[in-house]
Order: structure tokens, then sequence, then C-alpha cells
């Protein structure tokens, strides 16, 4: 022993010069005959040195030690005394402690050629201590090729049959062993210097990716030992790399293990898992699942989280506590994983622990469902609702918005075409042949129900069970989801949410998608005319307003759009609409009620909308709308509402006809009073302000809007240098009202709207103007009252104002616009 130890030593530190060790195969010969652990421990720890030399590693795998390190390999799960990590109780329990040393899984023949059993671990060892067996007795349990001798059988050699003390225990026998592996596949990469294939693929690779080597390499998994955790998930890693029987990896159950793991050195686990996931064999009938493995066990979220962010971020994201829209995850979840997880396989992990050489036989796991996420609406890499919430997330990047925006649509109309479940609560049970009874069966009940129907036809042992195999997965998802219980029908709060996401879109990325016109037309006017109709103002879930403001952002977005809306009868769906909410306006609404918040948006469709021809034109044929938007202007309450209103009838007002419809509409008589809530003070005072905090200043701003829409209803040049066609109708209402003088102001490109607004909100008697409180008085009492009148008899003045004259103004000389008398 003291030999191979000081042959271990000198090795380790001149190996270089030493070079390869002759007697490789002899070394490795000793250690499969061997019963002495101090002398296998020695043994395993010289042949970790003679790893170092490729010609060695070489000898190595000629002498068949991958299988030897195999057999010693499964005893790490007999070392039940080693520290646990946080969570691994939970797969503890869920693999059923009671049940550890009492699963019978071995088989015996006695001297009479008999056999006998089946017997647990425990058993065999009471009957060798009894001396009813020895070491030559025949033995067999499942994951054995054959009936075997009780000393050739690893497990029961090394507990049973073995000698002395050993200098490592299970755990570090299989760390080293691992560490061995590792350095030998290093040895023999999967591609060459320029990046191309080997093929064939290296032999070491090759055996142990075979079915004996892989699967126990895999189990070690279940041991929850942070190192050979590790080593096992960094050695599958190298292992799978560019290697054919990758696709079929998945049936080792190795996505089930290595997902229990509940310590957290998970960046080699992260690596792994993102070699391998996407490209399994596996067959699902859930689109969702988006042809990765592990789209029954984590959400989808995660899954995209792992392909679109890397290895590392995924690692950090699945250790912490995330809320975000591209990922929801926390410790809890991640309990309720590994609960599930443990469950579907708690007949194996206590076999193991009696029969360290038994295999998995792998049976698909239902669709893990968790309650944090049962309202969320999850669509691309998105969950909609943080993404529409932009207090917490205001500028979450969008990737590849084009994209984003049709899986979207796409989602709508999966909404919307939403149906009953194929199948009856009756055909569920049948199908998982058990009887229906009322309030159904625990879960439990349902799970080892499917457990033995899919383990009887799963397609890799009966292919012919394939369709009998769908059906049971199905009837288990629909009974273990309770979709029978389920609502039918869209959800309005998805519907909201869907239409709020693609308005952040639109809003976010206009430029990428503007060239393209939007292809949801159909569903969102349909939308609209449906929630008008319906008793929309007494919902829980508002949809109206939310589509509207789609509306308005699509053609905001793209001049295809807004034609596009028009032939799709936009611009009479939006009038329905908007008289549907004016009708409800009073003087106590405010500006977040449901029917304001249709109206703002509905303005502000009309206001791009006044852009193209063919949608002014199609407006003018629709007289209702200018009066109902001139009727908003009433309510002075909604003072932000009002100044989209306003915004509205300065876009109408580059054509003729829409002028004048909103002349004869009365909308002088409520612009001109906004005209009178300026305060110049604010302006001039140097404060800072801001309209959500101060409603001097939204007034200030309806006040300025005012000014310019007087001047582009009249036709004068706006400040902004754009012209409108000159009305004289108006401008001779105009004069009249705010004084040929004021209105000369209006059209002089020098002389700002804050300037008239001070003119008319402060006293001064020049030669051109004779303006104080008497005169605005007199003007506002005049212009309530036609406002009044047109709000109640839908009449007013038959001059609109062109025949009004001041008091003080019909004593005076004028001549020349001029007051000779001042």
């Amino acid at each position: 022993m003291f030999c191979l130890q000081a042959m271990a030593i000198v090795y380790a530190r001149c190996h270089d010069e030493i070079g390869n060790f002759p007697d490789v195969r002899f070394i490795v010969s000793m250690l499969e005959r061997s019963s002495d652990r101090i002398e296998r421990d020695r043994l395993l720890i010289f042949i970790s040195k003679l790893a170092l030399n490729r010609r060695n590693v070489k000898e190595l795998i000629d002498a068949n030690c991958c299988r030897v390190f195999i057999n010693l390999l499964v005893l790490a799960h007999l070392h039940v005394t080693r520290a646990t990590v946080p969570l691994q109780t939970l797969t503890i329990e869920a693999g059923g402690d009671n049940f550890r040393h009492s699963q019978k899984e071995f088989f015996i023949f006695n001297k009479q050629r008999d056999k006998l059993g089946p017997y647990s671990f425990q058993d065999i060892k009471e009957m060798f201590e009894e001396e009813s067996i020895n070491a030559k007795t025949q033995i067999w349990a499942q994951g054995m090729d054959g009936w075997k001798q009780l000393q050739f059988i690893p497990q029961l050699r090394w507990t049973l049959v073995a000698t002395s003390s050993p200098v490592l225990n299970e755990s570090d026998i299989a760390v080293l062993i691992l560490n061995t592996l590792n350095t030998m596949t290093d040895f023999y990469p999967s591609r060459d210097e320029e990046g191309a294939i080997i093929r064939p693929l290296p032999r070491i690779k090759r055996l142990l990716s075979d079915a004996f080597c892989l699967p126990h390499v895999v189990q070690l998994l279940l041991t929850f030992d942070p190192m050979i955790v590790e080593k096992v998930a960094i050695l599958l890693d190298k292992i799978m790399e560019d290697n054919p029987v990758l696709p079929r990896l998945y049936v080792t159950g190795v996505f089930f293990f290595i997902l229990m793991y509940t310590g957290s050195n998970l960046l080699p686990i992260a690596r792994f898992l993102q070699r391998s996931h996407s490209v399994q064999a596996f067959r699902s009938e859930d689109p969702t699942d988006g042809r990765s493995v592990l789209g029954s066990i984590l959400p989808e979220a995660m899954v995209y989280y792992l392909v679109n962010h890397g290895a590392e971020r995924f690692a950090g994201t699945f250790l912490g506590e995330f809320d975000t829209p591209e990922a929801i995850w926390s410790a809890e979840m991640r309990r309720l994983m590994i609960e599930k997880i443990a469950t579907h396989i708690a007949d194996f992990t206590p076999r193991l622990l009696s029969n360290s050489q038994s295999v998995y036989q792998f049976c698909p796991i239902p669709a893990v469902s968790y309650p944090q996420l049962e309202d969320e609406l999850f669509v691309n890499i998105y969950y909609l609702r943080h993404l529409c919430d932009e207090t917490r997330f205001p500028d979450w990047p969008l990737e590849e918005p084009v994209r984003l925006l049709k899986d979207i649509l796409e989602a709508w109309r999966e909404e919307v075409d939403r149906k009953p479940p194929s199948l009856s609560w009756d055909e569920a049970h049948a199908a998982l042949n058990l009887t229906p009874k009322p309030g159904g069966y625990p879960d439990n009940e349902l799970r080892h129900a499917y457990f033995r129907m899919a383990q009887k036809y799963h397609p890799d042992k009966n292919p012919e069970g394939r369709e009998i195999f769908e059906a049971v997965n199905k009837a288990y998802d629909f009974l273990c989801s309770k979709a029978s219980s389920r609502n039918i029908g869209p959800k309005p709060e998805n519907i909201k949410l869907l239409l709020r996401s693609q308005s952040i879109l639109f809003t976010r990325c206009s430029e990428v998608l503007s060239p393209y016109k939007y292809a949801g037309y159909p569903m969102l006017i349909t939308t609209i005319d449906s929630e008008t109709k319906d008793d929309c103002f007494n919902k829980p879930v508002d949809i109206l307003p939310a589509a509207v403001q789609l509306a308005y952002h699509t053609v905001d977005c793209s001049a295809l759009n807004a034609e596009e809306m028009r032939r799709e009868c936009g611009v009479e769906t939006l009038q329905r609409a908007l008289a549907r909410c004016v009708d409800v306006l009073g003087l106590s609404s405010r500006g977040s009620d449901t029917p304001a918040l249709v109206c703002f948006h509905v303005a502000q469709c009309y206001t791009v909308a006044a852009q193209f021809g063919p949608c002014r034109e199609r407006i003018v044929e629709l007289p209702v709308i200018i009066r109902d938007l001139c009727r908003i202007l009433y309510f002075r309450n909604l003072s932000n509402v009002c100044c989209e209103v306003v915004r509205c009838a300065s876009a109408l007002s580059v054509d003729y006809y829409l002028q004048n419809h909103l002349f004869l509409a009365g909308i002088i008589w409520h612009i001109l009073l906004f005209l009178f809530n300026y305060d110049y003070t604010l302006e001039e005072g140097g404060v800072e302000r801001s309209a959500e905090s101060n409603q001097q200043e939204v007034a200030n701003q309806l006040a300025k809007l005012s000014i310019r829409a007087l001047s582009r209803l009249a036709g004068y040049h706006d400040n902004n240098g754009t012209a409108t066609p000159e009305n004289a109708t108006v401008r001779k209402s105009l004069n009249a009202l705010l004084t040929r003088f004021v209105c000369k102001q209006m059209t002089n490109t020098t002389v700002s709207s804050m300037d008239i607004l001070k003119l008319l909100n402060s006293n001064t008697e020049n030669p051109y103007l004779i303006w104080d409180n008497e005169t605005r008085a007199e003007l506002l009492e005049y212009v309530e009252k036609q406002q009044a009148d047109m709000i109640k008899t839908g009449e007013c003045d038959s001059s609109y104002g062109s025949d009004f004259v001041f008091t003080v103004h019909s004593t005076e000389l004028v001549i020349g616009d001029v007051y000779v008398r001042i």
C-alpha cells in the first residue's frame, strides 16, 4: 500500500519527466479484482495520477477502465451520511424515506437452483451474516446484465465481502473518479483546431455514452452532493458535445435529476442545459414547450431566458427572486418544481438506494403548473402584465418588435377563439382507467394511475401504444389543470393586456414598425364595436379605452395604417364609441373615467386621421363626429380631454368643409371661454411646474391650444408657419367678438400666443384697442349664454357673434380701426 501511495506522489510531481507508465493494464486489473478497501482507494488515487499522461489515458481506455470506474461510481448512492444542502429534504420526503431500505430488488439462486425473492438490501445483508448465502451465491437485480456471484456485484462486494477500512468514503471515491474521467476526456476533444467535428466520436466519449455507463453517470445527480453534481454536469457537457447520442439523452432522466439539485453551484448545470435542452428528440403535444425538453418543467419564460441570455445569467436568475417582464421566478417556485419532480420519480429514488445499479425507466412528466403564473399571460419572451406596467418597467428593452407584434396578434386570435377542452370529465377518467367519482381523485391517485398507464404504453416500450400514450397524457394534463372547471371563452384581462402591450410597442418602436401595415384591424374594430354595444362602463375590466388607444397608436405610426383603418370602417366605429361615451359625460366626470378616456383617445385618432384626405372626406360625411367633439368642450372639468379635442379641431381645420362644420357646431363658444382662464403670471413667474400637479398649467396649455385652434379655424397663419383655408365667416365672427386688433395679432407670426393671451386677460386702452374688465365680462356673458343654448337646444345666435358689439365700443368714433377719441 505504501508503494502505491509513494508512486502516486512521485508520478503526480514528475509525470512529464517519467512519461507513460508501462503497466497501466495491470493496475486496472488489480483494481477490478480487488476486494480490499485500502487497496482499492490507493489504486484509484494512483490511476488518477496516471491519467495526467495522454499515453496512459489511451492504455486506461484499452484496459476497460471506464466500466471499472462506473462499477465504483454507483457506490456513491450508499453514502447516506453526507451533509444535506438547503431544500434537499423535499426530495427526501418525496422519495419516501420509509422505503429506502425496504425496496425488494434482489433475486437469488439457492443450492437447489430455485429462484427466490425478491429481497431487500437489508435482507441480503442479514442472510449473508447468517451464512445462508455466501460470496459465490448467484444474484440478480434490475440494472444488471445477467446473474452474477455476490462477490462480483459492486454494491454487495464493497459492503459485505470487502475487508479493511477505507481511505476514502463513497462520495470521495465518486469525486476522484469523476475528476479522472474529466481529465481523460480533455485529451480527446470533439472538434479539431479548426472547429470541424471529429468523426468517429473519440472512443472515451463513446464508451461513457453507451447504454451501460451513461445512465449510472446521470444517476449520480441523485446523490445531491454538491461536488459530485458539479463534476457530473461538467463531464456530461464534455461527453455530449457533438455526440450523436445527445438527442436521446432525455430518456436517462437527466433533466429531472439535474433540476432537482438544491445547491447553488449551478453554472456547470446551466451550461449543460444550454447545450442540450433544445436538441432532445422528445415528443410533445403542447406547442408551448417550444421544442425544449424543459418546457414541461420550467416556466416558458425561464426556457427563453436560458436561450436569450446564456448560462451565466440563467444560473443567477434560477437562484434568485425575479419579478420582471422576462422572468418571474422565486425560491418558492423552485421548491414547488423540486417537489413535483421528486414526486414524479418517487418510485425510483428508494429503489436506487436499495439497489445502486438500478436504471431509471423514463416516463414523461406532466406539465408543472405554478400558482404564481396562473394569471400571467406570456407572449414571445415577455409577461405582458409586467411589460404593461410602465411605472415599474418604463423602458424595458423590446427585442425584435416585428416578431413580438406578430406573436401578440396570434395570441390575441387564440384568446378570442378560445374553445372548450376537447376532453370531457368522463373521457379523461376513462383514458386513465379510472371510474369518475364526485369531487374527483386526489393528485397522488391521479399520478399513480397516469404513471401506470404511461409506463405500459410509452412508445419506447410499446411502439403500438403511441395513440393511447398521447391520450393518457392529455387526460392527465386535463385533470391536473382542472380545465373542466375553468371559465370557457376569452379572458377580458388578457384582451386588455394584449391591447396595451401593442400600444407600448407602437409607442417605443414606431420607426421599426412604420414600414408595415397593421394586420390586427379586423379584430380591433370588432373589439371596439362590441365593447361599445355592451355595457362597457360597468365592467370590471375596461377594454374599450385600451382598444381605442391602440387605434390611435397604429394610425400615428404609419400612413398605411390610417388608410387601412378607413377601409375597415374604423372612422365610423370610432364615431359610435365617441357618441356612446359623450352621452354619459357629466360635470362630475373625471379624466380617469372610462368615457373620458375613450373620448380622449378618439380625439387623438381623428387628429392623426385629419392628415389624410380620404379620412377627412369620411369625417365630412359624418357631421355627428364634429357635434360630439364640440359637446365634450362643455365639460371644463375634463381639462386634459378638452386639450386633446382642441388639438383635434386644429387638425381638422385643414379642410374648408370641416371648418364650417366646426363653426356651425358652435366650437367658438367653447374655445373662447378657455382663453380667459389664462394666467400670464404663471408663465412669467419662473416657477417650476408640471401639468400633473398644477391645474393652472393645464388651463394655460388649453388657452394656448385654443388660440391656435381659432387661428386655424379662421385661416390665419399660426406661429408654426402653417396655413389653413381662409374662412370669411369665421373671421367675421372673431373680428366682432375679439376685436379686429386682436385678430390682426393672430395673423402676425411674430406675435406669440402667450402675448395675445396676456393682452386678452389685461386691461388696456390705446388707439387700437379698448379692453378692460367690463368688455371681458360682457363678452363672457354673451358667449356663456350661446354655449348653454347650443348644449341645451342645439341652436344659438344665428349670426354666430358677427353682429355682436361691445357697449363701450358703440359710442366710440372709429376710423381705419383707430379710436379717434384716444
